[in-house]
């Protein structure tokens, strides 16, 4: 194989990899932080809490029923069972979800328990 067909291909496979890699983002960066505010999608007016609902592949986003799904990075991170805890509804007129201290204990808990990322 010629050197700039090899180099071209390595090119091609950072640019695919680093393509399903979500930018600037920490692991578990869409954690709600414990202040209700956690991550929520942009126009997520609401009235009730009937009016939000669970987004994006592993179901980690609350927003409104009246926006387009959600669409996030496919992967399993085992702080996301954490969100069987907590619920996702209206405050102040916004989706978000309704953390707990429990809730923060947990994540905490999983992230300092070593496991794999499942994608």
């Amino acid at each position: 194989m010629k050197a700039a067909n090899f180099w071209a291909l390595i090119g091609i496979g950072i640019f695919l990899i680093a393509a399903c890699s979500p930018p600037d983002a920490a692991p578990g960066g869409d954690i709600p932080d414990g202040t209700g505010t956690g991550a929520s999608s942009p126009g997520n007016d609401c009235a009730s809490d009937a009016d939000c609902t669970r987004g994006g592949c592993s179901r980690t986003i609350c927003q409104s029923r009246n926006e387009e799904p959600a669409i996030s990075t496919c992967e399993w991170l085992p702080e996301y069972e954490c969100f069987q805890q907590i619920t996702c509804g209206c405050v102040q007129g916004s989706c978000t979800w309704k953390t707990t201290k429990g809730f923060d204990r947990c994540v905490e808990e999983k992230r300092e328990s070593p496991q794999d990322i499942i994608v």
